[in-house]
């Protein structure tokens, strides 16, 4: 009876959280439409005569491939913006999935428990378009529950499924790999120090080896195959910003809205543990301790991945749903926490619906504008550091989409050398090292010298430029810019190949 009251709840609840994904065609997520414009490249598969000249597929260990292994693939039976929502809906069915099944072999039993998980799925990771890292992070939760289901039998068996299920989380996602190793060791650590304690060596052998077993494959990948890109990035984790970091997982549309959940769903949970109401599993707390650990140690930006420690809350906050138990309670403070914790979620994916759909709005305006550019543009993005930001609908990445719709040249592809397995073709890598939007948008700004030199270079080398922001003056008076479109955040010009003087 509970495991179908859980099933019913899960499908209830899945259902509801599909309903933004299912209402638009391109999901507001800051990084998406850049995913998108590399998922075509890879999709054409080299065949594509307009894309070659500008982008050459490079594929290779790296530690990025969640989305690239599959969407492309998908993009031969579905249109590619389909391909792509359906890759999403798999990366909330496992991030949503793992809570569940982690319940199951913590505690023995099902319950609808866990599935409080659904109300971090939408965190602001999600909303950044950090869509590899988050379907490594469902899976990583997946195979922590199959270790633990397995850690009674054969080490050689669990040490054999662990290497091929890591290493496949290890291709998805870097981070997700790590957390993942960290986990594996948090659920081993109480055994081995038991056994330790029992000098039961046997044990203490088997233990260590099914661990090393299933770790090795992807560690010495990590370590000699791997290497990070030579303008890979470190800074310095800065404790103070920790706490505030927690609230990312409610952060999205609607800050006061987003506070009260944060609030109750926080305070709610001390009071809990507090009065006894609230249990955490036993062999749940190395691995919540280590997580914890790491999330206070990992710097913002490490190698070429930003965020790194702004990734790791919703890892706790969905581990927490699975190792936590409410206990003590009665039938009717049950049905109240219930439906409190019910009424959240609905409000939550009531916020996220309305601006989801207010989006689409703006992003069919944004793709109407793209497809009146030539085939095979070059398109340069002016667009300053400020538009690097979660909003209700992110354009700062939106240019990479005249790739897939107009086989254009746009020089903000991602093609991060460790990272994705595209890379731009010798020639356009330089023409984009030397075109930042920021710099390409001060330049059409500002009318210093040096600014005047950039535009020269921009009109020489470019058949369009896309300003995503509120435009002043200065462009509008470009004699050689002619205005093709524009809407009130995005500007779209041709360029004039004879009026090389902008001035």
């Amino acid at each position: 009876m509970t495991g179908r009251l859980t099933l019913t709840c899960f499908v209830a609840l899945f259902a509801l959280a599909l309903l933004p994904l299912l209402s638009v065609s391109i999901p507001p997520l800051f990084d998406y439409p850049n995913h998108l414009g590399r998922m075509s490249i890879l999709a054409a598969r080299g065949h594509d005569g307009v894309l070659n000249r500008y982008y050459a597929i490079r594929w290779g260990i790296l530690p990025n491939l969640g989305m690239d292994s599959l969407v492309p693939w998908l993009s031969g039976i579905l249109p590619l913006f389909d391909a792509g929502r359906v890759f999403l809906v798999g990366t909330l069915l496992v991030l949503a999935s793992g809570p569940v099944l982690l319940y199951r072999v913590w505690w023995g039993k099902w319950s609808p428990w866990p599935c409080v998980g659904f109300l971090f799925l939408y965190s602001r990771v999600f909303l950044w378009g950090f869509i590899s890292y988050l379907a490594g992070i469902g899976l990583a939760l997946l195979v922590l529950a199959g270790w633990v289901l397995l850690q009674k039998g054969s080490w050689v068996i669990r040490g054999m499924a662990g290497a091929l299920a890591v290493t496949i989380v290890f291709f998805c996602h870097l981070e997700a790999f790590v957390v993942l190793a960290l986990l594996l060791l948090g659920v081993e650590l109480p055994l081995l120090f038991a056994a330790s304690g029992r000098r039961d060596l046997a044990c203490l052998g088997t233990r260590v080896a099914g661990l090393m077993m299933a770790l090795l494959p992807a560690t010495l990948l990590f370590l000699f195959v791997w290497q990070p890109h030579a303008g890979a990035g470190l800074t310095l984790p800065r404790l103070d910003r920790k706490p505030d970091l927690l609230f990312s997982v409610f952060d999205n549309y609607s800050r006061p809205f987003d506070i009260l959940c944060f609030v109750l769903c926080l305070g709610g949970a001390i009071f809990m543990s507090v009065r006894g109401y609230l249990r955490i599993a036993p062999p749940a707390i190395w691995p919540i301790f280590l997580i914890g650990m790491l999330y206070l140690a990992l710097p913002s930006m490490l190698f070429t991945g930003a965020g790194a420690d702004h990734r790791l809350p919703l890892v706790l906050f969905l581990l927490l749903s699975g190792a936590t138990d409410p206990s003590g309670l009665s039938r009717r403070h049950l049905g109240a926490l219930a439906a409190c914790l019910a009424l959240l979620f609905l409000g939550r994916m009531a916020v996220i619906e309305k601006v989801w759909l207010q989006s689409a709005r703006t992003y069919a305006r944004d793709l109407a504008m793209l497809e009146r550019l030539p085939l095979g543009t070059r398109l340069a993005v002016a667009a300053p550091a400020s538009a690097v930001r979660v909003s209700a609908a992110p354009e700062y990445h939106f240019p990479v989409l005249a790739v897939p719709l107009r086989h254009a040249f746009v020089p903000t592809l991602f093609a991060f050398p460790t990272q994705q397995p595209v890379a731009l073709m010798p020639g356009w890598r330089e023409l984009a090292a030397q075109t930042d939007p920021d710099r390409v948008w001060q330049a059409f700004q500002r009318g210093d010298k040096s600014s005047l030199l950039l535009q020269r270079f921009v009109v020489e080398h470019f058949d369009a430029i896309v300003f995503v922001g509120e435009v002043g003056s200065e462009p509008l008076r470009s004699r050689c810019l002619i205005r093709l479109d524009n809407s009130q955040t995005v500007s779209l010009y041709l360029i004039d190949p004879v009026k090389a003087d902008c001035r």
